[in-house]
């Protein structure tokens, strides 16, 4: 094999590396198949467009008892509706005149795969919030209705907008 023909073959896979994986996402599902590729927000983005930022304690999440389907994702799947209560910790970007005092406590809405529905993982079906007790989150929040809140970057990848960060105090 000639020195041309070898750098045009190492180029031609390195091109297959570095875009092989973007390449099956958006080439790879069938016609009746659907892509979710989730945007990349920037700090800078997620802080200029949210409603506020803050940094929340988790104190609890419940269930709503509302079951529908997953309101981003298509095809959607079976979907429970979550609130979650958020203790105020810190306010980088105010909410509004109540929801922005420190102590204060704000609700966020999410959903989670209905398991009574659906067993085991999804390929293809966005993030999840999962929040530890008493831990604490940088948020960057959109209102939804009233005093609740949404992840900024949507119910599709959620986790986005929502990252944990120690305490404080800690």
């Amino acid at each position: 094999m000639s020195g041309q023909s070898r750098k045009s073959w190492r180029s031609w896979i390195d091109g297959v590396v570095r875009f092989g994986v973007a390449t099956l996402v958006i080439a790879g599902p069938s016609a009746s198949g659907h892509a979710q590729i989730g945007y990349l927000w920037t700090f800078d983005e997620l802080a200029t467009k949210a409603d506020c930022v803050v940094i929340a304690e988790h104190i609890r999440t419940k269930d709503t008892g509302r079951r529908t389907t997953h309101p981003e994702l298509t095809p959607g799947y079976p979907v429970v509706e979550l609130e979650t209560a958020l203790k105020l910790l810190a306010v980088l970007k105010p909410c509004g005149q109540t929801e922005s005092k420190v102590g204060a406590i704000v609700t966020l809405k999410h959903y989670a795969p209905d398991r009574e529905w659906i067993e085991g993982g999804f390929v293809n079906g966005g993030s999840v919030l999962a929040f530890t007790a008493g831990a604490a989150y940088l948020m960057f929040l959109k209102h939804s209705e009233g005093s609740v809140f949404e992840p900024l970057s949507g119910h599709a990848f959620p986790t986005t907008s929502v990252y944990q960060v120690p305490k404080p105090f800690e």
